[in-house]
């Protein structure tokens, strides 16, 4: 069905007006009705889009609460608590209160309840299981969850208007339904906000933490309208993926959520009797560096606090060493005219660099401090009763595709200066856990983009690309090229891929700034494809805005950030390959019944816990990650074995083994809609 302007009378503009009991029946939708599981699937009439035709659908969306204060460690068995980020902090959410599905003509609200052991939900399972019918839901991650807490299945087709909307509007500053819906009112379409703003006005006015203290028929007239709004933004928004050529794209990424929710199913093996060492031990080191400062400083202070620090370092005579802040208007405005003391990461190391006291023992401070709140006492806590934690895994909150993995974040977790929190994560009993990294991913996408021959030829041959680059930078054959020259290359590289300066390749390196500049400038000399790769990708950023991945994702640049483009462009396309690669590796591990799982997805390695009973899939998944297909060049894979924990990994020599026709053929056939979430 193809959106037409609204002329229909039941579809009013935006409500100013509060929640108000006494006339809430006068802007209440009579098509968003409160109803049993019987009626939904004696009523319920899927949709037809035009676009996509002969394919019914329903939209699906779950309100939730969570289970009391319980820790996570005595959460029920098969329950999987997740997290809701409002502001700053995660909110639990374990179960839903109720369903509300939509066919385009009505949204159907289903309410139950733990008590009730949600046999009304699971009496809508011929409907939700129904493998002709897809799903479509906003932020449907979440939802499967949800929906597998209860012990209710979801199969067939499914689709998620929240990803839709980063593909499709990547410059918005919002993708909640509400603003989708607030945008196809403005354009004459069916969408319905009033709800959510009453509802958002009644949370604030009542400080309602639990959504089911909300009145039932606000509730019911809020939870109809997410889903009316769901399918309603799919009709508009998908067909601006095939406009943009992005559908590919999109069915890639919505095969994602689903692998993603099984990772998070999964999780990871934490160890948990090395709480008992390294907790004490992070806690030893706080106390201690805290002393320190303190006798140094000669007097106790915040060590959090810029000013307080600020006038200690002045009572030392080294105030004059602090660079202050530029001053806001507000500052200005009252006659301040000098900034606040500027003590970030950058300032900090400069300090210490300098010899100015304190500082070290500041870092050293905040650095335990960080080990034992942030990561090491989170972990714990995030535990469940068998001693797995179940990250978030976010697919596309990164504007380039990349992963973000959320409570705990595992892309901050330290790996190289220190790394003994990883020290926690183990593979289960009968299992080994391995880390698959993409060799040089980026490195090996910016050579792809500039077409360079000499290191195009260097690749395919089988050799390594940071002595390629160090041979180019220093004008020496590629076999002379020693392990020094070969890591100043892998700097010169990350500074050209991230639109670094010679500054942050000095840092790096040990370099001086001449030095760097010098090495910089050669390589870009001598590799003139690269140099003119650059130039054309900030050109084409800077007159449009934005630059497209290899998969035709667009990302959108911020205004003075031109110079990221390269790193969008290679980042976004290293994105692209890698959701690839994990959707044909789950197909392939599940439609030959394997036990062997992927776990995590971090930075450029993807975390694998392998059956020791099926230690020949090695080769095999070397072969499944091995990029191939999208670029001139191959991206390669390194085999580590991660045996006692995730820290103490062993390089191994694996070779990649084409998996035999037969497994590959049901790779190949696999439907992923049809395998269900439970």
């Amino acid at each position: 069905m193809d959106i037409q302007p609204k002329q229909s009378s039941n579809i009013v503009p935006r409500s100013t007006t509060l929640y108000n009991p006494a006339t809430f029946a006068e802007v209440k939708k009579p098509f968003f009705i409160e109803a049993s599981a019987e009626q939904v699937l004696d009523e319920i009439s899927p949709h037809e889009f035009s676009f996509l035709p002969g394919e019914k659908y329903i939209s699906v969306d779950t309100e939730t609460f969570a289970y009391g204060m319980i820790a996570n460690n005595r959460m029920p068995a098969n329950v999987q608590r997740r997290w809701i980020k409002r502001g700053s902090k995660y909110i639990p959410n374990d179960f839903p209160f109720c369903f509300s599905i939509c066919d385009g003509k009505h949204s159907y609200v289903v309410y139950d309840t733990l008590q009730n052991q949600f046999n009304e939900f699971k009496k809508l399972q011929p409907l939700l299981g129904d493998r002709s019918v897809g799903k479509i839901a906003h932020n449907f991650g979440f939802d499967l969850h949800m929906f597998a807490n209860v012990g209710v299945n979801i199969k067939g087709r499914i689709h998620d208007t929240l990803c839709i909307s980063r593909l499709v509007r990547p410059d918005a500053f919002q993708h909640n339904l509400c603003t989708l819906a607030d945008e196809m009112l403005s354009q004459g379409l069916p969408g319905i906000p009033e709800f959510e703003h009453m509802l958002d006005a009644y949370k604030a006015a009542h400080k309602i933490t639990d959504y089911r203290e909300f009145p039932k028929e606000l509730m019911v007239q809020y939870t109809g309208a997410d889903t009316w709004n769901c399918l309603y933004a799919f009709d508009y928004l998908y067909p601006l993926l095939q406009i943009n050529n992005q559908v590919s794209l999109y069915d890639i990424e919505a095969q994602m959520l689903l692998v993603a929710y099984w990772m998070e199913r999964k999780g990871i093996t934490i160890d948990p009797e090395y709480k008992d060492i390294l907790i004490p031990e992070l806690e030893a080191e706080v106390d201690t560096a805290e002393r320190a400062i303190y006798e140094k400083a000669g007097t106790r202070f915040n060590i959090n606090s810029s000013q307080q620090l600020y006038s200690v370092l002045c009572s030392l005579g080294y105030g004059s060493k602090v660079k202050r802040k530029k001053p806001t208007d507000a500052m200005i405005a009252k006659g301040q005219f000098e900034g606040n003391p500027s003590f970030d990461k950058y300032e900090m190391e400069r300090l210490e660099n300098e010899g100015v006291p304190l500082i070290a023992e500041i870092q050293k401070f905040k650095a335990s401090e960080k080990l034992l709140n942030t990561f090491a006492t989170k972990l714990y806590e995030l535990c469940d009763a068998t001693n797995t934690i179940h990250c978030n895994i976010n697919t596309m909150e990164a504007k380039t595709g990349r992963f973000s993995i959320s409570v705990p974040s595992m892309q901050n977790m330290p790996r190289r200066k220190d790394s003994r929190v990883r020290t926690a994560f183990i593979a289960p009993p009968g299992y080994t856990l391995y880390d698959f990294d993409f060799k040089s991913q980026e490195s090996i996408i910016l050579v792809h983009y500039s077409r360079s021959q000499y290191l195009m030829d260097i690749i395919n041959n089988g050799g390594d690309i940071h002595k390629a680059v160090a041979s180019i930078i220093y004008s020496i054959p590629y076999e002379e090229v020693s392990k020094e020259l070969r890591g100043i290359s892998k700097s010169v590289e990350f500074a050209i891929v991230y639109g670094a300066g010679a500054s942050k390749v000095a840092a790096m390196t040990g370099l001086s700034l001449t030095e760097s500049a010098v090495a910089m400038k050669q390589f870009l000399k001598n590799a003139p494809e690269v140099d003119i790769f650059i130039k054309t990708a900030n050109k084409v950023g800077k007159e449009r805005g934005k630059v497209r991945t290899i998969r035709n994702r667009t990302v959108c640049l911020e205004r003075g950030r031109e110079y990221a483009c390269v790193n969008y462009v290679i980042q976004g396309s290293a994105a692209d390959s890698t959701k690839s690669r994990m959707v044909d590796i789950h197909k392939f591990l599940r439609a030959n019944n394997y036990k062997t799982y992927m776990s995590l997805q971090v930075h450029d390695s993807l975390l694998q816990v392998v059956a020791d009973d099926e230690q020949e899939l090695l080769g095999y998944l070397r072969w499944l990650q091995t990029e191939r297909e999208l670029f001139r060049v191959p991206v390669t894979v390194d085999v580590a074995k991660c045996t006692p924990t995730w820290r103490d990994k062993e390089d191994i020599d694996v070779e990649a083994v084409e998996p035999p026709a037969d497994q590959l053929k049901k790779m190949q056939e696999y439907d992923i809609w049809n395998e269900g979430i439970l």
